[in-house]
């Protein structure tokens, strides 16, 4: 998607949900495809994955993916997918090359 096409729909609520754990603080992705299923029932321009919420912090870059990926395919492309690389350079660049 060319940024002029993003930045037309992205008009209305773009959506931070919060990535889930579990009590052994290992990731809960079925968790996170059910608030997803959830969310999209609602009129949200865009999801940010993983959301904007402070978790970021707490992923290592092989959750990040897995976060990224789960929910890109709960979305089925019914709306933009945000992402940043967060990170220090190095693994963002990283992770950019998994992501595109």
């Amino acid at each position: 998607m060319q940024p002029t096409e993003l930045r037309n729909r992205l008009q209305g609520v773009i959506s931070f949900p919060v990535t889930p754990f579990k009590k052994d603080l290992s990731l809960d992705l079925e968790g996170l495809r059910h608030n997803l299923r959830a969310l999209l029932k609602h009129p949200v321009c865009a999801v940010v994955a993983p959301a904007g919420t402070g978790e970021i912090h707490s992923l290592s870059p092989a959750e990040h993916l897995a976060v990224v990926k789960t929910t890109l395919e709960e979305v089925r492309g019914q709306v933009p997918v945000l992402t940043g690389t967060g990170f220090n350079p190095p693994i963002a660049a990283e992770l950019a090359k998994f992501l595109f």
